[in-house]
């Protein structure tokens, strides 16, 4: 094999090593994307490399980019909703049309996350609802 051959084999190799570490997350892991992100990607030098040319200052997602009755006659699954994330999410998604399933190991908890969450529907005169549904995936 000449030597061309060899730079090209080595070429791709490395190449398949950088994907393969950026794809299966092992870069993230081991701290190397936050790195880049922090040392580098702020940098003047690193403008239109990946992921640098991914505007990190765009406005994040929030349930006010749902538009009211978007979601009417959509069924949603929320588990973990008799609390926390999974109950305000519940909530978001009842309030803009949904019917939310809330998934949760305690009946009493589940029911009384129910009432809530229908209470506010009501107030805000939207189609939504919550419906409880016990569900122990331990």
């Amino acid at each position: 094999m000449s030597l061309l051959g060899r730079l090209c084999t080595f070429l791709v190799l490395i190449i398949a090593i950088l994907l393969g570490g950026i794809f299966s997350g092992e870069f993230a892991r081991l701290g190397l994307v936050r790195y880049y992100i922090e040392n580098v990607a702020s940098s003047d030098r690193a403008k239109g490399l990946w992921p640098s040319s991914v505007d990190l200052s765009l406005p994040h997602w929030s349930y006010d980019d749902i538009r009211d009755g978007e979601l009417d006659g959509k069924i949603a699954l929320v588990t973990g909703a008799n609390g926390g994330l999974g109950f305000e999410t519940a909530m978001e998604l009842a309030i803009k049309g949904a019917t939310v399933v809330l998934g949760c190991r305690n009946s009493i908890k589940c029911d009384a996350a129910c009432e809530k969450i229908n209470v506010k529907v009501k107030e805000v005169q939207s189609k939504g609802k919550a419906i409880p549904m016990i569900v122990d995936m331990s």
